[in-house]
């Protein structure tokens, strides 16, 4: 369960001013006792881990008080890109995806006020100095994103990763009774989570939507000023980037499964129909073409996932609805990444692709 959302509007706008006016990104923090207090508060220990004979209570991270330490740290220390990845890791912890959005909002206007102040600074001109802490934060907000933010608040263990699991398990049964029961399990959970998104309200999934669309055009406006200033040191936002249009491609099927929609046939909020205000909110964009005409290409993906969604509750051990969503997310990758994805892949991965004429 998250905690109540703070006032991030107010909560950013704090962080952003300048530390002093002689020095608006303060001192360099790297070697100061308010890091390591941070990084000692959000370290915790891998219970997986067998610890044989040495017993030690195990040690869980404090999301609370890295979200006051670095709030603290950014207001009156520094502006550290470091420390506000960190920040942006308690905020999701704590807020879920309202956190996550937020997170990538602070990193976002922190570039693009203080670049030059910014910390870590660039010695003697290398920016690489800034690619480790971009880089870390780019692939945690990917992971936080797919495997730790829910689709709805009230199902907080049901995640990307959770429901794209239950999608692919649920049609990949074959003759073994093991798996045949695990494809079955996967189907009830499938159909249950649906019939909780039957009962959800319009304007939440909406709200989600506009959310993650406004994400991702701040992500695009990092990735493009960090291109900028750091040329062939710049971070790749390439995963986070994807993992954005995986979960607006999910939310839309799910905004297609309510019930109210099929009635009144409303349209989507995918990301060809929503554009992006100055201020960053999502704004209504073009309306798409009439029904049963394609209006581009991100249309066409998003009927093809419409239809996996039905083929899914009416044929729930149908491989064609796993085998529509895998060519779905195929279509949203670069070329070189599928083909060491096909390249690497299991033998029964294989056998699938096999089967549908993409390897020999």
């Amino acid at each position: 369960m998250t905690s109540p959302l703070p006032d991030f509007a107010a909560l950013i706008a704090t962080l952003l001013q300048a530390v002093t006016p002689a020095q608006p990104c303060g001192v360099p923090l790297r070697h100061e006792p308010e890091y390591h207090r941070i990084q000692e508060a959000r370290r915790q220990d891998d219970t997986g881990l067998p610890v044989g004979i040495w017993q030690s209570e195990v040690k869980t991270a404090d999301w609370r008080t890295v979200e006051q330490l670095c709030c603290d740290t950014l207001q009156r220390r520094g502006k550290d890109l470091m420390v506000a990845a960190w920040l942006g890791e308690a905020w999701v912890q704590r807020y879920g995806l309202a956190g996550w959005v937020k997170g990538v909002e602070l990193q976002a206007a922190l570039c693009e006020r203080y670049w030059t102040e910014l910390h870590p600074q660039a010695v003697d001109g290398d920016e690489s100095w800034r690619t480790a802490p971009l880089e870390w934060m780019s692939r945690m907000f990917a992971e936080a994103l797919r495997f730790r933010v829910p689709l709805l608040d009230h199902e907080p263990d049901v995640t990307l990763a959770v429901y794209q699991g239950w999608q692919r398990q649920s049609v990949c049964g074959t003759g073994r009774r093991a798996e045949q029961d695990a494809a079955e399990m996967a189907a009830k959970e499938l159909a249950r989570f649906l019939n909780v998104v039957r009962a959800e309200s319009p304007a939440r999934l909406y709200e989600l939507l506009q959310a993650l669309v406004g994400a991702k055009a701040t992500v695009e406006a990092l990735a493009t000023l960090c291109n900028q200033r750091m040329a062939d040191d710049a971070p790749s936002f390439g995963t986070v980037l994807r993992v954005l249009d995986e979960l607006v491609l999910v939310v839309n099927g799910l905004d297609d499964v309510l019930p109210w929609k099929a009635l009144n046939g409303e349209k989507d909020m995918s990301a060809d129909t929503v554009g992006v205000s100055e201020s960053g909110g999502a704004v209504a964009a073009q309306p798409q073409a009439a029904s049963g005409i394609i209006a581009g290409r991100e249309d066409a993906y998003r009927q093809l996932q419409l239809i996996a969604t039905y083929l899914a509750q009416v044929e729930p051990h149908s491989p064609v609805p796993y085998l529509i969503n895998r060519a779905v997310e195929w279509g949203r990758r670069p070329l070189p990444e599928l083909l060491s994805e096909l390249i690497d892949s299991d033998s029964e991965a294989r056998r699938v692709w096999s089967l549908i004429g993409v390897l020999p």
